[in-house]
C-alpha cells in the first residue's frame, strides 16, 4: 500500500508519454509508419517504465544500484515482446475497427 503511488506513476507515465509522442504514427494510413509507431510505443513504454523503477530504487540507496541495472537489463527482451504484441494489436484493430485508431475508413 505504501508503494502504490510510485508504482502507478512508473507504469502510467511512460504509457501516457508514448501515447502523446506516437499517436500520430499509429493512426497513419501508411502501414510501415503505423507498424513502426506501434512497435516504438510498446517497446519504449516498457523501457521507460523500467528506467523509472530503476531510478526509484537507486534514489532509496546506492546499495540498490545492482538491482537497478538488473531491472533494466531484464526488461530488454520484454521490450521486444511488448513491441511485437502492440504491432499485432494495432494491425488487428486497423482491420476490425479502424475508427478506434482515428484512421478514416476507406482512405
Amino acid at each position: 500500500l505504501t508503494t502504490l503511488g510510485i508504482n502507478t506513476l512508473n507504469m502510467a507515465l511512460p504509457a501516457v508519454f508514448c501515447y502523446i509522442v506516437f499517436k500520430g504514427l499509429v493512426g497513419r494510413e501508411k502501414n510501415g509508419l503505423s507498424i513502426l509507431g506501434a512497435f516504438l510505443c510498446g517497446a519504449l513504454a516498457v523501457f521507460l517504465g523500467s528506467l523509472l523503477v530503476a531510478l526509484a530504487l537507486y534514489t532509496t540507496g546506492k546499495s540498490f544500484l545492482g538491482a537497478s541495472k538488473l531491472i533494466v537489463v531484464a526488461h530488454l527482451p520484454i521490450m521486444v515482446i511488448e513491441g511485437i504484441i502492440t504491432v499485432l494489436c494495432v494491425r488487428f484493430l486497423k482491420k476490425v475497427k479502424p475508427e478506434i485508431l482515428e484512421v478514416p475508413y476507406g482512405k
